[in-house]
């Protein structure tokens, strides 16, 4: 039975010439699901030149850091400064490809002065130590279980106060690994916590247990690790918001999330791709048991959702516009409120929301790292 735990809240670069500080732009060309992937990819010239970008950052900010009196005197942008950081990060300590089954989240801050929109590299070096400090005292530390690791990590700019910028870095913590059991042996109730079809004292249910299991098994999706090589996640993300009661709609006209081959049309059942009820269909309306077909139903269809769906329609749903190009990352939140009820045009709902994030994903030839935190 898999749990979610939630908070409230060196080196030599390939050619050092292609370190330049620019700003980060979008990457078109990330591996998108498995039927994209190779067991041995290779560094396109896109990675050679982050793989670059990011290791001659952190030769000066090592450099930097170990000798305190030294002045670069060099000046980045606030976007430069924020990729760096949230890429350093991850490159050297994300573990994204391992198989965890349980994550723990929580967030921390850091200031770094900023002046005409440019920030000193010696405030950057600084503030990146500080920032991997923070995550390991402040995080990682609060984790007790087996085999943890950082999974994955993002900073956003979130102000600019008093001649500093804010930044905010939230990271997933992973532990546990996860087994190769099939997905769903056993039905859960929908929404409200309300535990398995036979145990309605686990602290779970569909929700919560559809979003485990598509965490568990992204590697069965994505191959983010070989002999030689492993994959990290920088920015430009992407997080996006789908509800199930929503029409997007494709090029062919249809609500992107009906399911066109379900069965029994109009019965509160794969009618949609995610789970939603109405007490238009079903008088009976209200929370009710998800056999074990049906949950391995909802959680394939959150697959064909992730991966496919979405990624393929950006052109044609505006609110998934810039996740072309990028990879499934993560599941941000740890529960789908199937329990939230709403109404449109006097009907009751009940409905699935869901946020999931998508970042672009880099192939290093190196396995030298990640290093633990």
């Amino acid at each position: 039975m898999k749990r979610t735990l939630l908070t409230i809240a060196s080196a030599v670069a390939l050619t050092i010439a292609a370190a330049s500080f620019n700003s980060c732009t979008k990457q078109e060309d990330a591996a998108q699901g498995t039927d994209k992937q190779t067991q041995n990819p290779e560094m396109t010239q896109e990675d050679v030149a982050t793989y670059n970008k990011i290791m001659g950052f952190k030769t000066k900010v090592d450099y930097i850091k170990e000798n305190p009196m030294y002045k670069s005197g060099e000046e980045i942008s606030v976007d430069s400064a924020v990729w760096y950081l949230d890429a350093a990060v991850n490159f050297t300590h994300a573990f994204g490809f391992e198989p965890f089954s349980e994550f723990y989240t929580d967030s921390v801050f850091i200031e770094i002065a900023v002046d005409n929109g440019l920030v000193s590299l010696d405030d950057v070096s600084a503030g990146y130590f500080e920032l991997v400090d923070k995550i390991r005292d402040d995080i990682y530390a609060q984790v007790q279980d087996e085999g943890k690791q950082l999974y994955t990590s993002s900073t956003i700019l979130t102000s600019e106060e008093n001649g500093n910028i804010i930044l905010k870095t939230t990271s997933v913590i992973g532990s546990n690994e996860a087994t190769d059991e099939t997905p769903f042996e056993e039905g859960w109730m929908y929404g409200e916590r309300a535990g398995s079809c036979n145990d309605p004292n686990i602290f779970s249910d569909a929700n919560l247990e559809i979003i485990q299991a598509t965490r568990d098994y992204r590697s069965e999706y994505i191959i983010d690790v070989g002999d030689n090589w492993f994959a990290y996640y920088t920015l430009p993300e992407k997080t996006i918001e789908i509800i199930s009661t929503d029409a997007y709609i494709g090029s062919n006209g249809t609500d992107l999330l009906l399911n066109l081959a379900d069965i029994t049309p109009n019965d509160n059942l794969h009618d949609k791709l995610m789970f939603y009820q109405t007490d238009e269909i079903n008088i009976n309306w209200g929370i009710e048991c998800i056999e074990t077909d049906d949950m391995n139903f909802y959680y394939d269809m959150m697959h064909k959702v992730i991966y496919d769906i979405v990624p393929n329609n950006a052109d044609f749903v505006a609110d998934w516009d810039g996740v072309q190009g990028l990879t499934f990352c993560f599941l941000p939140e740890i529960y789908m409120p199937g329990y939230f009820t709403g109404t449109i045009e006097d009907k009751q709902q009940l409905y699935n929301s869901i946020k999931i994030t998508y970042r672009t994903r880099r192939i290093a030839m190196d396995r030298e790292y990640p290093l633990p935190l």
